[in-house]
């Protein structure tokens, strides 16, 4: 009892430190952000949004959000003061210039949260912005997520310039610190949500008043924020052991062991020669993104052997990026940019500039990998907003090369490419923003966009990524003379019935199955070829030209023939594993 107890007096201790020094260095930031939280409390679950049409709650909730963005942007200056002040001793922080700046980077902070309240959550402006609503919605947007980028990136910068670490270590030491704080936090609020819930079936039901909630978002502006924000504004304290061990070892051989297999993934791809499937990049993402957090907090707290290997983990890291530019190149040189290919092209493109700042981190030893967080503001200033470059002009420039092309050839044009024009006016509609609203109405008449939306019919009955063919015909006698054995086959195949078969490799010797025994292997691949070729074409499956194609026997590879009497594929063109499952009907003959 008595440990417990002093644990529970150091708990206590630490969240009363954790005030002491929240009051002292950031109370205006937590004030604004806690009065953020308080007006979001009482607004809980609508509770002025019938008032005056909704005004008031919109008001209210304006407001809050509005709140939160000048926390963030009283954080910056926050910890530019702090930075300034530890480093300059002849730092003036109510100068002109300073003055200026805390003043400007509040003032957008604010001024970028208000608008894309009012401009995304209030009806009246929709409603004054009509048919432009969607595109002022998307700028409105990017200004928030832009402006928020700029504040974090900016904000961590100075805590760690303060920290007098490199920033190896003062990442190591702000995720710890942050770790150790949200569980403070998430104590308080498991144990708060515990007691409003005994105070609900024991005495009051405040299922009405929104209590639980209520009391959820002011232990946000109470505890979380300030915790979070002492985290990384305060790395004094040494790592901890087993920090130490979890940054160290534990995260690291678990990313080590995706490495693994990736690099078993490549070598299949060189034995196969088939490209990679689409979640390849998704993946691989997911790796980097992981992977630059490990190895470099890792860098920050490890020491002998262990430090060699972990630096050297981004370089193993870069063969991965061909590995994402050929899963890109595959979507974009078939169906031309769209948002999130876009992202994936500025991802490669981020990739790259990291590992060469790394590469010179690596043999300079200067401490220059906090330049990323400036790479990543300037990142997201050209995605969003750089002329021509940006993420619309590039899928308007992308996608109206294809509508271009269908016009050009008019009644040449096949459904195919009228199918991917269709796809192109959608993809300029929706990723287009400006650039692409202004090319539709500036560069397309409206007979124009008629045709193209009369397209969307070819659209739906043909798919870009997928295929579907299929054969079918009627076996009324089967000569078997020359034979001695005669076995009816009803057989699918593939990842919605046999996880454990590839038909990537196996289509080449398909074993043919009578109950569970394996009664001949027969090779499908250019008979699958030939089928897929049909689809491109637009050829319909019921037309001579596929049943064709089954009419004849198909040898055995270990003697014998196949008699096909149906036969399904079905697949993505552009996975690796192209053909996805099979449905094999007919008889085999030996």
């Amino acid at each position: 009892m008595l440990k417990w107890g002093t644990g529970c007096m150091k708990i206590v201790g630490e969240i009363k430190n954790i005030y002491r020094e929240t009051i002292k260095e950031h109370f205006a930031s937590a004030a604004v952000f806690m009065l953020a939280m308080l007006i979001y409390a009482v607004n809980c679950g609508g509770t002025f949004n019938s008032f005056y049409n909704g005004i008031l709650g919109d008001i209210l909730n304006g407001s809050a959000f509005s709140l939160i963005g000048l926390s963030l942007g009283i954080l910056l200056c926050e910890a530019f003061y702090l930075y300034k002040k530890n480093s300059d001793s002849q730092y003036k922080p109510f100068n002109a210039k300073t003055t200026a700046f805390y003043i400007i980077a509040s003032l957008v902070a604010v001024l970028a949260f208000g608008q894309n309240y009012v401009v995304v959550n209030t009806d009246f402006v929709k409603e004054y912005l009509g048919d432009k609503s969607t595109l002022y919605t998307g700028l409105s947007a990017d200004i928030f997520v832009f402006t928020l980028i700029t504040l974090l990136c900016l904000s961590v910068f100075f805590f760690y310039k303060r920290s007098n670490e490199n920033f190896e270590g003062y990442a190591a030491k702000a995720f710890c610190s942050l770790m150790k704080a949200e569980l403070v936090y998430a104590i308080i609020a498991i144990g708060s949500a515990l007691i409003v819930f005994a105070f609900d079936e024991l005495i009051f039901d405040t299922y009405r008043l929104n209590l639980s909630e209520r009391v959820q978002i002011l232990l946000i502006g109470l505890v979380q924020f300030p915790c979070a924000v002492m985290a990384l504004s305060r790395t004094k304290d040494s790592i901890s052991q087993f920090g130490k061990i979890v940054l160290t070892y534990v995260l690291t051989i678990l990313e080590s062991i995706a490495f693994v297999i990736i690099y078993v993934y490549i070598i299949k791809i060189l034995i196969t020669w088939k490209f990679p499937s689409n979640e390849a990049f998704s993946i691989l993402t997911g790796l980097f993104a992981a992977g630059i957090m490990i190895w470099t907090m890792a860098l920050g707290c490890s020491q002998g052997f262990i430090r060699k290997y972990i630096r050297i983990m981004p370089f193993i890291y870069i063969p991965f990026i061909i590995l994402q530019g050929m899963c890109l190149y595959m979507r974009v040189s078939e169906y031309g940019f769209t948002k999130s290919r876009y992202m994936g092209l500025a991802l490669i493109v981020f990739e790259i500039v990291y590992f060469g700042i790394y590469t010179y981190r690596f043999f300079s030893e200067k401490d220059i990998i906090s330049s990323v967080l400036f790479v990543i503001i300037i990142a997201a200033f050209i995605m969003l907003f750089f002329p021509k470059i940006n993420m619309y002009s590039v899928v308007t420039a992308s996608q109206r090369a294809v509508i271009e092309k269908c016009f050009k050839l008019g009644d040449d044009a096949d459904n195919t490419l009228k199918s991917r024009a269709y796809e192109a006016f959608h993809a300029i509609k929706k990723d287009g923003g400006f650039a692409g609203n202004k090319y539709l109405e500036k560069k397309l008449s409206d007979e124009q966009i008629d045709i193209l939306r009369s397209y969307s019919d070819i659209s739906d009955d043909s798919s870009s990524d997928t295929f579907y063919v299929y054969s079918d015909r009627n076996v009324d006698k089967i000569d078997v003379s020359d034979y001695d054995e005669l076995y009816y086959i009803n057989k699918n195949y593939g990842s919605f019935y046999d996880e454990s078969l590839d038909l990537n490799y196996d289509l080449e010797m398909l074993p043919l199955y009578n109950g569970d025994e394996v009664i001949g292997i027969v090779n499908l691949k250019p008979l699958a070829d030939k089928f897929i070729e049909l689809d491109k074409k637009d050829l319909s499956m019921e037309s001579e030209h596929a049943s064709e194609l089954i009419n004849e026997p198909v040898e055995l590879m270990d003697g014998g023939i196949l008699i096909i009497s149906g036969l399904d594929f079905r697949g993505d063109y552009y996975d690796a594993d192209c053909i996805k499952y099979i449905d094999l009907r007919g008889y085999v003959l030996k």
